[in-house]
C-alpha cells in the first residue's frame, strides 16, 4: 500500500512538470534523464558536487 507521505513526494513534482512539460514522450524523458542523474550521482560516477548545477540545467532544458 502507497503511504501517503509517499504519494504526495511522487504527485507534487509531477504536478509541476506538467506545466512545463507538454506531453508524455517529454515527461518520460525528463524523468529518465532525472533517473540518470540520481543514479550516476550514487554510483559515484558523476562528482556530487555539481549535483545541483545538473538537475538546475536539465530543469529549465
Amino acid at each position: 500500500m502507497v503511504t501517503s507521505p509517499l504519494l504526495d513526494g511522487l504527485c507534487r513534482p509531477t504536478e509541476s512538470l506538467a506545466r512545463l512539460i507538454s506531453g508524455r514522450a517529454e515527461t518520460e524523458v525528463f524523468w529518465a534523464a532525472l533517473h540518470g542523474l540520481a543514479t550516476l550521482t550514487r554510483a559515484g560516477r558523476l562528482p556530487s558536487e555539481d549535483t545541483g548545477r545538473r538537475v538546475e540545467r536539465l530543469a529549465v532544458a
